[in-house]
């Protein structure tokens, strides 16, 4: 805003904005905006961070101590991808202490030099529990069938060899004294 003088001159400007360093209410209000208040194994299952280069300034990550893993960095991949290239990422990451599926967002000044980026995370170890389930399952019903094809197998053998049998055991007879001189 431009401060005047009583001329109507131009004097200065007063510039202001907010600080988003330590922003908590910012970063959580975008968790639980898009995955609500789910957790997994005590964890919430989504992350937020907004970094400034590649330093965690504003994070509901958190550290294994409990508190929030601020001015901690990001991976030198990603912040090239992301900060250095003006490029999204999209992928796993290891993220503080654990896998997530994750996204990273350039973030720009008002000039359009990027300052920073936002993340946002979902934790992956639902997904691999779920994978893990969906192969026990598959594992078990393969197992089943396996068994009830052998079963019905042995079943199908008795029943073209049972009448074989009872034709030996009707010849056994004769071909004993057919051998005898």
């Amino acid at each position: 805003i431009p401060l005047l003088d009583a001329d109507g001159t131009v004097q200065g400007a007063l510039i202001g904005g907010i600080l988003l360093n330590r922003k908590f209410d910012f970063v959580d209000r975008i968790r639980n905006t898009v995955f609500g208040d789910r957790t997994f194994e005590g964890k919430p299952v989504g992350t937020v961070t907004l970094f400034l280069g590649d330093v965690r300034v504003a994070t509901n990550v958190m550290l294994d101590a409990g508190t929030r893993a601020l001015g901690t960095r990001v991976s030198s991949e990603v912040y090239e991808q992301v900060v250095e290239r003006g490029e999204r990422f999209a992928d796993r990451a290891f993220v503080v202490n654990d896998w997530y599926v994750s996204g990273y967002q350039p973030l720009a000044d008002g000039s359009g030099a990027r300052v920073g980026m936002l993340y946002v995370g979902y934790l992956e170890r639902p997904f691999t529990w779920v994978k893990y389930g969906m192969l026990a399952s598959i594992g078990a019903l393969l197992l089943a069938v396996m068994a009830g094809a052998a079963l019905l197998s042995l079943r199908l053998a008795r029943d073209v060899f049972a009448p074989l049998e009872r034709m030996a055991q009707t010849m056994a007879p004769l071909h004993s004294r057919l051998q005898q001189p």
